[in-house]
């Protein structure tokens, strides 16, 4: 075991009483608990606001801690357990150490850590915590049996709001979830998810969840991102006034929190082979609540409205002695409802939106690929792994020449989006290619941080086109 002094920005310290790693970075400090192996605080630079909640009123140990991000291991909850197992499992309860860290050469700070104490499992576990200007927390499940072995897990986010009345989470419109609180009775989710009037509680589990979650909290002017990798199970859980009463570790304070996990429980069990590994991921993102609201879309049915959007925008981007009919096909080809309803549905792809204010209608969109670049051209000049591509970034005619009223850009409140995500699911670099005569895109792209690595070539209906391919350092 390595200790936490040989570790480059961490130190061992005590955080409410509890002894802990503190990690500090340039981009944020976050807190780990050794009892639990939890992280119980991630704190962005100029943040006035943990984006983790703890209870202020902890029970004493070996009572499992209320708040950050408890690990839920070998298993969720009692899944397949019988009675005389603690729930949630093992890796809460334990007393975990420092195993490696490193500075990473993007400014972040990496520490592995594993349990004590569990070696009468078959099972063993370690995870990953990554701090900078996003938390991401992985769980890698290790098999050392001759026989498969079947787990359930969850990172349980406990997040900090202003009231859990007046937030909602995004990203779980549509979905059928599985209501705890109802003898697990399935249910839709109608639009976004806000905690319920009578009774105020929840405890929804949603099977075949999309993986991307937005809690848009409107007292304290932010909105926190999970972005889940291998994690088929979103949880959504927040007792109410009348269970909370009888928590002593909650009591009055069930206001200030609300969880939103990333998880494989219900029906979505890991099954891991003899010698294998299971790695769960998950990033936490936090960023200011914009007037200008750019936001991930998880739902396909906005994908109609976003194919209208492009189908008007992207006559803008051509040469003006481009053929109609090879605009009208590729937008017919390549724009259509059913293309951004298979890229919003894609893993390895992200389709982002810009709304003209709070509720309002879709002003731009972009097309990410965190897939490395195929084409022979762009990648004899994009070398960097791993690396995202700009593949679309528009806003209306209307918007282009000036910002809006309040003065605020949304064509720039969507690239800077575009590259926080691109950045928050580990990109080093992002690329785009522009056409050589689009010398206004041209400007903006150089104004956001992109400079000119090479050049491309466009297929525009037959009529070969030269596109520059420009960079981003992320």
């Amino acid at each position: 075991m390595t200790s936490s002094v040989d570790i480059p920005g961490v130190r061992s310290g005590t955080f409410h009483g509890l002894d802990a790693l503190i990690v500090d970075t340039v981009a944020a400090t976050a807190v780990i608990s050794l009892f639990g192996g939890q992280v119980v605080s991630f704190v962005p630079t100029g943040s006035a606001d943990d984006v983790l909640w703890l209870s202020p009123a902890l029970a004493d140990l070996p009572t499992p801690l209320r708040g950050g991000i408890p690990v839920c291991w070998p298993y969720f909850a009692r899944e397949g357990q019988g009675p005389d197992v603690p729930s949630h499992g093992y890796a809460r309860t334990a007393q975990w150490e420092a195993i490696t860290g490193r500075a990473l050469d993007d400014g972040r700070t990496e520490v592995v850590l594993a349990p004590t104490g569990l070696d009468h499992l078959d099972l063993r576990l370690q995870m990953t915590v990554r701090v900078g200007a996003t938390l991401e927390v992985g769980l890698h499940t290790h098999n050392t049996s001759s026989s498969a072995a079947t787990i359930t897990e969850a990172l349980h986010n406990y997040f900090r709001v202003s009231d859990v009345t007046d937030v909602r989470v995004e990203g779980l419109a549509g979905l059928t979830y599985l209501d705890k609180f109802d003898d697990a009775k399935e249910v839709q989710q109608h639009g976004d998810w806000s905690l319920p009037a009578d009774p105020a509680r929840s405890d929804r589990l949603y099977p075949d969840a999309r993986g991307h979650y937005r809690l848009v909290d409107d007292g304290l002017a932010r909105v926190i991102e999970v972005s889940a990798r291998a994690a088929a199970t979103a949880v959504v859980w927040n007792p109410g006034a009348q269970v909370a009463e009888g928590m002593a570790d909650v009591g009055d304070h069930w206001r200030e929190f609300v969880c939103v996990e990333s998880a494989n429980a219900g029906p979505n069990t890991v099954q891991i082979a003899p010698g294998g590994t299971h790695t769960m991921w998950q990033t936490i993102s936090v960023a200011p609540l914009d007037d200008d609201l750019v936001e991930i879309v998880t739902d396909p049915a906005e994908a109609g409205a976003i194919a209208e959007v492009a189908a008007a925008t992207f006559p803008l981007a051509c040469p003006p002695d481009s053929p109609p009919e090879a605009i009208a096909a590729f937008i017919r080809n390549s724009l259509s409802p059913n293309e951004f309803a298979r890229h919003i549905a894609d893993p390895q792809s992200d389709v982002l939106i810009a709304r003209d204010g709070l509720g309002g209608p879709i002003v731009g969109y972009a097309l990410l690929h965190h897939t490395a670049p195929t084409n022979p051209d762009v990648a004899a000049v994009v070398t960097a792994r791993p690396v995202t591509e700009v593949s679309k970034m528009y806003v209306l005619a209307d918007l282009h020449a000036h910002r809006r009223a309040d003065g605020r850009s949304p064509s720039r409140a969507l690239m800077s989006a575009a590259l926080a995500r691109a950045a928050a699911l580990g990109s080093v670099q992002a690329w785009l290619g522009v056409n050589q005569e689009n010398v206004r895109a041209q400007r903006f792209y150089t104004k956001m941080g992109f400079t000119r690595a090479g050049v491309k070539t466009f297929d525009l209906g037959g009529r070969i086109e030269h596109d520059y391919v420009l960079t981003a350092e992320l």
